[in-house]
């Protein structure tokens, strides 16, 4: 079998995961089932509630890492001047009416403060990280 096809069964592959936001169940994974000294590519929007960073360390330690985040620019930002939007959340499917304008400055500040989180917990344990 060839590495697209193992990277693509590998990112389908609902079991691996749960279908949910789990990195340190990702991580964990590759820490058993990875060759050391491989390079592991860790692409997310690392938008996930797990504990990983002492997988993350462990993961640094063992191989060559990099993080790299994949986000929608509404993920990182707000738009401005939008009326009221109705979201819903893609697991519980919750939906909540909002008002973008009224919490764009803390929305915009605390996404930058967790993608700021996440790049040094991957710059400290060795690895590069990336925001594409």
């Amino acid at each position: 079998m060839g590495h697209f096809q193992v990277i693509s069964d590998a990112l389908s592959n609902l079991s691996f995961y749960g279908g949910g936001s789990n990195l340190q169940k990702g991580i964990d994974y590759a820490l058993k089932r990875v060759m050391q000294g491989s390079l592991v590519i860790v692409i997310s929007d690392f938008i996930d509630d797990s504990n990983y960073s002492n997988s993350l360390k462990l993961a640094g330690k063992k191989f060559d890492l990099i993080g790299m985040s994949i986000q929608d620019p509404s993920d990182l930002e707000l738009p401005k001047g939008m009326g009221q939007v109705l979201v819903q959340d893609p697991v519980s499917k919750e939906k909540i009416l909002i008002d973008p304008n009224k919490i764009k400055g803390l929305y915009d500040s605390e996404a930058k403060r967790t993608i700021s989180g996440v790049e040094k917990a991957f710059r400290q344990s060795g690895g590069g990280f990336l925001v594409a």
